[in-house]
């Protein structure tokens, strides 16, 4: 019997051969491809204990209720409440009802996004007229940096990378409406710039990035100037009616939390202003990166020889696009200003969107003046990409091990910013949950040493010596730990413990009703509660707890529901 393979398996490789290689999609196949590649191990990293653990254990049961969405857009942000990003919290809850606690499909979540923004700024940098080849080796680029692998690998990093996927879509429709002033390219713009809004607060620099490229580049460039819209009375419309509306909800939302005045933010941003420095650097010369970097512990020296670089390659280049240059130092300047505000960490994940500006101006500085010679690369354009291309793969593998679980991310921490008391103190409580007490007390008193108000310090100490038996010394961790941070759950909570192991009862009582004022979503707290009363034959109070339980979701014990029914007959 004879096969004819011709019909068999040589058409579908024949077929697969022409997708990867067609001129239309292969871009985007390498692109997936070497992220994937990439990425690929990161799959099955754990959490590293650094607000993930927050997200997918803690809140485990409130991601895991569908019904809870609606609270998701008129509440503020779970794990902190300055912070009004409901489309984040909905990805959560996603990735929890398919996965529960497992991180895998976090992580799948995550590399799937970076992916997909690979594709996009691939998209994005042809919408602008960038030549093909240019526009996906700076797409390739941007897959392996090592400065954004903090957005991939560590599972609240989608925050940027999340934002990365809206705000580019809402540019690209913006510049498709520029093109053509089709209404639905408009309407595509505004509803990605709504969820954009809705995943996080940065994104209200798009409408100002949208003015600048039509100003600098679009009015100027156009082939068609009757494409050109003659006013920006539409699109200011539409991103000022959107813009308020989220405000004010926003403000209504966030009302009762911590708002930050305008001088405080221009205050921060002006001592923050060093980052840029540092931030530059990193983008250009990625070889100083930490999973927790702090100002005192980064060397600005990276990021002022890559300025100097920048600038003399500005200097001496011939025939520069002005217009697009500004507009590149305007992306990266204006996408990052926000996360200056009041923040003591210079988060590389921050760079997500920025590094797109730099990109911007790195091309106009490589491209040929010459838009003839600028369809194919020269060699050494090429040979050059393919080794930066090369080396940033490599950086990115070996990098992305620190996120690989809770200790070594946080003896990355430690290691890279011995400085910060934060990255101490996390250390000390990783060690603490690996039965280390000797080392994480070590830990605990080092992050004091740096900083006596470190917060959470004390109330660790106060669980290692609670532990130990030592209660007397563990009390006054707790009263310090409540005196310097009084809104703190957790101390309360634990101090309860201490007065329950002492029989105090009435004290241990309100320490986790306080617990519960601080933060309702406190479930060992309510469950603790149920399980006294039920001891103390409070059947009344009881009632009430399980009950609670119950409205979040939580099962109660078969054996418990008994014993409260058996309890509270006449």
């Amino acid at each position: 019997m004879r096969f004819d393979l011709s019909r068999g398996f040589f058409p579908f490789f024949k077929t697969l051969k022409a997708f990867i290689f067609d001129q239309s999609f292969s871009p985007y196949v390498w692109i997936v491809f070497t992220g994937f590649l990439l990425y690929f191990k990161t799959l099955f990293f754990d959490l590293t204990y650094f607000d993930d653990n927050v997200w997918i254990l803690d809140y485990q049961w409130y991601l895991n209720n569908v019904a809870n969405i609606p609270q998701f857009f008129s509440q503020p942000d779970l794990v902190s409440d300055v912070f009004y990003r409901p489309l984040l919290s909905v990805s959560f809850m996603l990735n929890a009802l398919i996965g529960g606690t497992a991180p895998l499909v976090y992580h799948a979540t995550n590399v799937g996004i970076h992916l997909l923004n690979g594709c996009l700024v691939f998209a994005l940098l042809r919408k602008m007229a960038y030549e093909k080849s240019w526009a996906w080796a700076f797409a390739l680029i941007f897959t392996v940096h090592p400065v954004l692998t903090q957005a991939v690998v560590w599972i609240p990093g989608r925050t940027d990378s999340l934002l990365g996927t809206l705000v580019l879509a809402a540019f690209i429709f913006y510049l498709r409406f520029l093109d053509g002033r089709r209404v639905s390219d408009f309407i595509g713009h505004l509803a990605f710039f709504i969820l954009a809004l809705l995943t996080k607060e940065t994104a209200v620099v798009l409408p100002l990035m949208c003015f600048l490229y039509y100003w600098l580049i679009q009015r100027k460039e156009a082939k068609n100037k009757n494409a050109v819209p003659g006013d920006l009375g539409l699109s200011c419309f539409g991103w000022g009616g959107i813009g308020l509306l989220w405000f004010a909800l926003r403000q209504a939302i966030l009302a009762s939390g911590r708002q930050v005045s305008g001088e405080e933010a221009l205050r921060s941003m002006w001592e923050n202003a060093s980052s840029l420095i540092s931030y530059t650097g990193k983008i250009f010369l990625p070889v100083n990166l930490s999973v927790l970097p702090i100002s005192k512990d980064t060397r600005l020296v990276f990021g002022m020889a890559a300025i100097l670089l920048i600038s003399l390659a500005l200097v001496f280049s011939k025939k520069r696009r002005w217009p697009r240059i500004l507009f590149g130092f305007g992306w990266f300047l204006f996408f990052l200003l926000p996360s200056l505000v009041i923040s003591f960490l210079n988060h590389e994940y921050r760079l997500y969107l920025p590094i797109l500006g730099m990109m911007i101006i790195l091309l106009e500085i490589l491209r040929n003046p010459d838009p003839a010679k600028n369809k194919e690369m020269s060699f050494y354009n090429k040979l050059g990409i393919f080794c930066v291309i090369g080396v940033f793969f490599g950086m990115t593998f070996q990098y992305s091990d620190n996120f690989k679980n809770r200790l070594m991310f946080w003896e990355n921490a430690v290691k890279t910013s011995p400085h910060s008391p934060l990255a101490h103190r996390n250390l000390g409580a990783m060690c603490y949950l690996e039965g280390q007490w000797e080392k994480a007390e070590r830990e605990f008193k080092k992050a004091l040493e740096i900083n006596p108000l470190e917060f959470m310090a004390h109330n660790n100490l106060g669980l290692i010596y609670m532990n130990k038996k030592q209660f007397a010394v563990a009390e006054e961790e707790y009263k310090k730990e409540i005196l310097i941070n009084p809104a703190y759950d957790n101390v309360y909570f634990n101090y309860g413990l201490l007065c329950y192991q002492l029989g105090r009862f009435k004290e241990m009582e309100n320490l986790w009703k306080k617990t519960l004022a601080l933060n309702p979503k406190y479930l060992a707290a309510y469950k603790n509660l149920a399980v006294f009363y039920m001891q103390q034959n409070d059947f009344h109070n009881a009632g009430y707890y399980m009950g609670q339980l119950e409205k979040m979701g939580v099962p109660i014990p078969a054996e418990m529901r008994e014993a409260l029914k058996a309890g509270m007959r006449p």
